[in-house]
């Protein structure tokens, strides 16, 4: 992906910085990218993953429609990770259940 991607205009960002974000924002629910831009002002965790950069919502855009296909597998990957984090600190620690809350040390 990083080879491929090549910023034009005046502010070219990093493919990973443009990644990020739109992981984060998938996993906190903000899917837009006029809201990902939003978010990189008005959120600090927004702010910490793009280092105070603020891409235009264009720019999210157009990276998400252009790598799309390349895009995909890595949210396979980052929902992989997800479901074995949960089943290891599921084990360890305090999980939320539909039922009931409760400490689990199973």
């Amino acid at each position: 992906m990083t080879s491929r991607y090549r910023g034009s205009g005046e502010a070219s960002y990093h493919p990973q910085l443009l990644l990020g974000l739109m992981i984060y924002g998938y996993a906190t629910g903000v899917f837009s990218s006029r809201k990902l831009e939003r978010a990189t002002y008005d959120s600090v965790a927004f702010r910490f993953i793009a280092a105070n950069e603020h891409p235009d919502h264009d720019t999210i855009a157009v990276f998400r429609r252009r790598f799309l296909k390349q895009i995909e597998p890595l949210f396979v990957q980052v929902l992989g990770v997800a479901r074995e984090l949960y089943a290891v600190l599921s084990r360890y620690a305090w999980v939320p259940t539909p039922a009931r809350r409760r400490w689990s040390f199973s």
